[in-house]
């Protein structure tokens, strides 16, 4: 099962392209007319934030999907694939900011993070990406054995 990015949550995206392009293409033009080190260097730096947001427009449509042995989360340069065996916890929380799923790989002795915003998900993607983690690995512990905060 792929897990999508909603139509107005790629309308923000593409209103933000926009907003970023717009004011990077005004520096550029202030940096050809006046110069200016300020000028240049807003002028690179937005035009790289706009390309980053143009990576996630394109390439995080799809920012996971579920299949039978794991799940691929999808970032804007990597994707990563966390097999259900090697999940160590997942803090899926329906009023947190964030979907966190730890997990280690064969050998390692360090535990790895992979995440996605609640912005990015919307609550029927957290929804549909706990009942799959409770699914495939129903004993899996919801929240990190290292959190001493209590449960509200």
């Amino acid at each position: 099962m792929k897990l999508k990015r909603s139509g107005k949550q790629t309308l923000l995206v593409v209103v933000n392209l926009v907003l970023v392009s717009a004011v990077a293409a005004l520096y550029v033009t202030d940096a050809l007319d006046a110069g200016g080190l300020f000028n240049w260097a807003a002028a690179i730096l937005l035009s790289i934030w706009a390309t980053f947001i143009m990576l996630n427009l394109l390439r995080r449509s799809v920012y996971a999907e579920i299949e039978e042995g794991g799940i691929t989360v999808h970032r804007v340069l990597t994707s990563v694939y966390v097999p259900w065996a090697q999940m160590q916890w997942a803090n899926i929380v329906p009023d947190s900011r964030i979907s966190l799923i730890a997990y280690r790989r064969n050998g390692a002795s360090k535990e790895s993070y992979t995440g996605m915003s609640s912005r990015l998900t919307g609550e029927d993607g957290k929804a549909a990406l706990l009942a799959a983690i409770q699914n495939a690995r129903p004993d899996l512990p919801t929240r990190s054995p290292h959190d001493t905060a209590t449960p509200e």
